[in-house]
């Protein structure tokens, strides 16, 4: 009895053992070998973990687009497995060999990863190949109710009038299974719009489960789209009734989906299963009937993608599939020069978008664009789905008077005529009246950039500081010099600046041999304006006191007698490289964005003003001689002006602009 109990318990655990299913990351590709122009579907799936949180990966060689999100559930023998997806489309930057990166996801302490896998990019832009049956990365959000009543919609898909909902059982003849009974009142039927369609295409498959009798189900397998971009359509998968070859049927949705071909050639189109649960009748013995399940596949299909054609591509062409328009507006048609404005383009209709950037714009003279920002919706609940995207691209006129902003041309491939379609926006006019007065530090530092202004109370505050810290350094100054000229004896009528100094420097020298025998006595000498360096006048008045370092002599320090080291450090005016570092520390105490980069800006237009030994505080002005005179500082320069700009209009990533412009400014600093 006791040998009983233990055989039972091990094979019991045996069982469990294999019901609980092991966790695991998987990378999946849709090819291995692409066109330049191709799309590639990249896969992470996560096995028998619930809802994971996508870590970051970085697709440094690819364009992307995504990711959507897929799941399943099946139990297989007892076995319960799951799948959920996060699914990317990739379109390569280059041709080469290029790297998907692989990720490590933390499960419960455990690190659970799948490796980085390559994909070759030819020079071809399409790459024709036969696609091969792969594992199902993919999954479904969408499952059937089979306890669903009918939604009482006639009608009839083959073209034969509605007929009462089946009923009975599902007769088994000698030598077949329960499979093969069952394939005779129950079948999977798969609905492609179109079997022949162009690479890009959109395209409405529908996979519906067809009943003869009446029974209980769930989808077991729901099927995937290697080489495909997916995306389900939000739509109730209700059951209705419906008469094939003049038999009765009930048809329920097993998943309903918009594909994108991703890849040139003949492709599978993938099957699905469902699991049913009926009655079995005895062929041979009618009163014998068993309740049991059956699975039901689908029967193969494939479809044709055919490659877009040469013929009349647009040179520019944009990657656009369906049917399109293009329109476009700005904020203000009349604003006075220097003032924000934004165009925005609004691309609607129906196909694919993916992949298309923003269309070219040949801006007047006297224009400064910025980066555009993209936003893009789509319609699920239909297909062809309703699709639009945004473009907002922030620009600047430079000066008073009127400027046309020329047709905007987008195309896009018809795949109804099979031809290329070319739509453009109208001529947008703009009048630019006289530009706001600014005086100062505002014109040096904001004269494009309204956002700067925000901030000039910053630039005031500091100024007032740096007026209070010099008057404070001449009150003093001047209360030391009468202490001196009363116990030195007044000067002559005569005297000037230098026999005050001259009087001072010996009383130094006095009290110096008096107090320190051994020390070397010194003049300290009084620093004048005359000696600073010409780049100081340059600085901008928005940078703190500390920048300026005009007197180099601390203002709380008495006179004292100085070593000829002493003297010659503490009379050394502040070299450049000093300034520079100073500068530099000012920079990183700054914790607000937008401060940060007024005051980055400040401090680049200083150093091209010394480059250029100009007093000029116009940034386009300064980056178009720099061009002339120093085209190897030009790209660096032109960088940073922009960094600044797009951190100062779009606050999204200033946090990582903030180091890419103190790692640029660093670098001039140990270059110099």
């Amino acid at each position: 009895m006791f040998k009983r109990t233990i055989l039972v318990l091990f094979i019991l655990g045996l069982v469990i053992g294999r019901m609980v299913a092991q966790p695991a990351v998987q990378l999946h590709l849709s090819d291995q070998t692409i066109g330049s122009k191709d799309a590639l579907q990249v896969t992470y799936e996560f096995k028998n973990i619930s809802q994971p949180q996508m870590p970051e990966v970085s697709f440094e060689d690819w364009k992307v687009n995504g990711p959507s999100i897929s799941s399943s559930t099946s139990i297989i023998n007892g076995n319960a497995t799951s799948s959920y997806s996060y699914i990317y489309t990739l379109y390569p930057k280059h041709i080469g060999t290029l790297k998907v990166p692989g990720i490590t996801y933390n499960y419960n302490g455990k690190p659970l990863s799948c490796q980085d896998q390559q994909v070759k990019v030819v020079q071809k832009e399409h790459v024709k190949k036969k696609q091969s049956a792969g594992v199902d990365p993919f999954g479904s959000l969408l499952q059937g109710m089979a306890t669903m009543p009918p939604m009482g919609l006639p009608g009839d898909i083959f073209g034969t009038p509605p007929a009462p909902a089946p009923s009975s059982g599902v007769i088994v003849h000698p030598g077949q299974s329960y499979d093969q009974a069952a394939n005779h009142d129950f079948f999977i039927k798969i609905t492609p719009s179109k079997k022949s369609f162009y690479i890009g295409e959109p395209i409405l498959v529908d996979y519906e489960f067809f009943g003869a009798v009446n029974c209980s189900w769930k989808p077991q397998r729901f099927p995937s789209f290697n080489g495909f971009s997916v995306t389900d359509i939000e739509r109730n998968l209700y059951p209705y009734d419906v008469k094939v070859n003049g038999r009765a049927y009930r048809a329920r949705g097993i998943r309903k989906a918009q594909l994108v071909a991703l890849k040139t050639g003949d492709l599978p189109l993938d099957s699905a299963s469902v699991e049913v649960q009926t009655t079995f009748i005895d062929a041979a013995n009618p009163a014998d009937r068993n309740d049991a399940t059956a699975i039901i596949k689908s029967k193969p299909m494939q479809v044709t993608v055919l490659p877009l054609p040469t013929k009349g591509q647009p040179a520019d062409f944009s990657g656009a599939i369906g049917h399109f328009q293009i329109r476009a507006s700005v904020d203000n048609n009349k604003l006075p020069a220097g003032e924000n404005n934004r165009l925005h383009i609004h691309i609607t209709g129906t196909g694919n978008l993916d992949g298309v950037t923003v269309p070219d714009i040949n801006w007047p003279a006297g224009i400064q664009a910025y980066d555009a920002k993209d936003s893009q919706s789509v319609n699920k609940t239909n297909f062809p789905m309703e699709r639009s995207l945004d473009f907002e691209v922030p620009f600047i006129g430079n000066k008073q008077g009127g400027i046309k902003i020329p047709p905007i041309v987008f195309n896009y491939f018809n795949p109804d005529t099979k031809e290329y379609v070319t739509d453009s926006t109208d001529t947008i006019q703009i009048q630019f009246t006289a530009p706001l007065k600014d005086n100062g530090v505002e014109q040096g530092l904001s004269q494009h950039h309204k956002t700067n202004k925000e901030y000039l109370w910053i630039v005031v505050v500091i100024a007032l500081i740096v007026v209070a810290v010099i008057g404070i350094t001449e009150y003093r100054k001047s209360k030391k010099d009468k202490a001196l000229k009363s116990k030195n004896g007044p000067l002559s009528p005569q005297s000037g600046p230098a026999d005050e100094v001259k009087v001072l420097a010996d009383k130094q020298s006095h009290e110096g041999a008096k107090k320190s025998p051994g020390s070397i006595s010194g003049t300290a000498a009084l620093p004048s304006q005359a000696a600073l360096p010409d780049h100081l006048q340059y600085l901008p008045e928005g940078l703190s006191s500390k920048i300026k370092a005009k007197n180099p002599l601390s203002d709380a320090q008495e006179p004292k007698t100085l070593t000829e080291d002493d003297s010659q450090s503490e009379n050394t005016v502040k070299s450049r490289a000093d300034l520079r570092l100073e500068a530099l520390r000012e920079l990183k105490q700054r914790q607000d964005p937008k401060e940060f980069f007024v005051l980055a800006k400040a401090y680049i237009i200083e150093e091209l003003q010394y480059q250029l030994d100009s007093k000029e505080t116009d940034e386009n002005h300064l980056l178009h001689e720099l061009e002339k005179r120093r085209p190897d500082l030009a790209t660096d320069f032109n960088a940073l002006i922009k960094t600044c700009n797009k951190a100062l209009y779009l606050p999204v990533g200033a946090q990582k602009a903030i180091s890419q412009v103190l790692e640029k400014i660093e670098s001039m600093i140990e270059g110099a």
